[in-house]
This record gives C-alpha cells, structure tokens and sequence, in this order.
C-alpha cells in the first residue's frame, strides 16, 4: 500500500492523480497511480519567494514529464505565481514533452484540451513500464489510517 489517494472513480471517463511538491523525487507515486488506471495526474507545487535561481530552476520540467513518459501519463503541474517561483505551471505528455508552460513568477491561466496526443514526432518510449514490487510500502512513519485514506468514499 502507498500512503497516497488512490482514485477508485473517473471524471468524465479519465481517471485523475493527485501528488503534491516532494511526492515528485518518488518515481513510485506515478508507477502506483498508472497501476491504478490514472492517465493524468494532477501535481500540486509551491516553490516561490525564493532568493533566486537554484537546481530547482530545471529539477520540476525534467522530473515531471520524465514521471509521465515513464508511465504513459500526462501531468499538469501547477505552481505558485509569486516571485521567485522557479518554474511556471505547465502541461506534460507521455512522452515526454512539454505541451504548454507559463512564465515564472507571472499569475496566468493555463488552459489545454486533453489528450492532444503526443507531440509532433513524439513516441512513447517505454513499452514495459516498471512496476511496484509485491506489497512495497512508501511511508516516511506510520501511514495515515485516517477513514478517507482507507476508504475514498468515506464521509470526510
């Protein structure tokens, strides 16, 4: 089990992730949700009122589209628009690519129709997704036994 919300319903016949800043360094987060039938995560950041450029100016824009090409998904990463926010929200395909980004630090609305398909000579470039090992369990402490974790219907 991953200490993580795992869908059980779809929205429109697409089945939505959710992952937030730090859950982006743990391929394993995307390969659990792909094994759950997600095909678009939603990533939630805030990474902003820093003093300047950093590793984590180029970090995001490799890691997520890495995460999606590595498990067929698409991903829309949003962040926060206050200055210094090291990279703006955007749009990633599975393979890879970068459908749409905003510019930093600059507020904005960000809107793209899924799926647009990969990009132009875009492929997916992983035939056999990794998978999570038997029972493999991702906790830093005790996972939450709260009732909306063990049972995404349950009243919050």
């Amino acid at each position: 089990m991953i200490s993580t919300y795992i869908p059980d319903q779809d929205i429109r016949g697409v089945r939505v992730g959710l992952a937030i800043c730090y859950d982006i360094c743990w391929p394993q987060v995307y390969t659990a949700y792909r094994e759950h039938g997600v095909t678009l995560m939603l990533h939630s950041f805030h990474n902003a009122r820093s003093q300047g450029e950093n590793c984590l100016d180029v970090l995001n824009v490799r890691q997520v589209p890495t995460r999606c090409a590595d498990n067929r998904l698409w991903a829309v990463a949003n962040n926060s628009s206050k200055p210094y926010s090291h990279w703006g929200s955007f749009v990633a395909r599975p393979d890879a690519t970068i459908a749409q980004q905003l510019p930093i630090s600059e507020p904005g609305m960000l809107v793209h129709d899924f799926p647009d398909g990969l990009s132009k000579g875009g492929w997916y470039h992983n035939e056999q997704p990794l998978r999570l090992r038997e029972g493999e369990a991702m906790s830093w402490g005790q996972p939450s036994q709260h009732p909306r974790q063990l049972d995404s219907r349950a009243a919050p």
